[in-house]
C-alpha cells in the first residue's frame, strides 16, 4: 500500500479500506524518524565529549556508559524503522546485506 504512494499515487487514490493502515504506518514512520534524529544528536553530542581529556580507565567507562548506550538506543530505533521502510528507500545496509557480504 505504501509502495503505491511511493510510486506516485495520491492518498485519495488508495482504497478507502486501506487509508487508515496507510495513515497509521506513515504516522509511525514519522514519529520514529523524529526519535532517530534525536538519538543521533545525542550520540553526536556524546562523541564530542570524548575529546575531553580523561584518564584511560575513565575514558573507557565513558565509552561504555555513554557512547555504547547511545549507539544501542539509536540502533533499536533504526531497526524498527527498517521493518517499516522499503529496502529501496532505506539508505543503510540491513543485517542481511552485511551478513551475506562477508567473504
Amino acid at each position: 500500500i505504501l509502495q503505491a504512494l511511493a510510486d506516485g499515487e495520491t492518498y485519495s487514490e488508495i482504497p478507502a479500506r486501506d487509508r487508515q493502515t496507510v495513515k497509521s504506518s506513515l504516522d509511525r514512520i514519522s514519529t520514529l524518524s523524529g526519535v532517530l534524529l534525536k538519538k543521533l544528536q545525542a550520540l553526536e553530542s556524546a562523541m564530542l565529549e570524548t575529546r575531553m581529556p580523561r584518564e584511560q580507565l575513565e575514558q573507557a567507562h565513558f565509552y561504555r556508559e555513554s557512547i555504547f548506550t547511545a549507539m544501542n538506543e539509536l540502533r533499536l530505533t533504526a531497526d524498527e524503522l527498517e521493518t517499516l521502510v522499503g529496502k529501496s528507500y532505506w539508505p543503510m545496509p540491513c543485517y542481511g546485506d552485511i551478513l551475506y557480504s562477508v567473504n
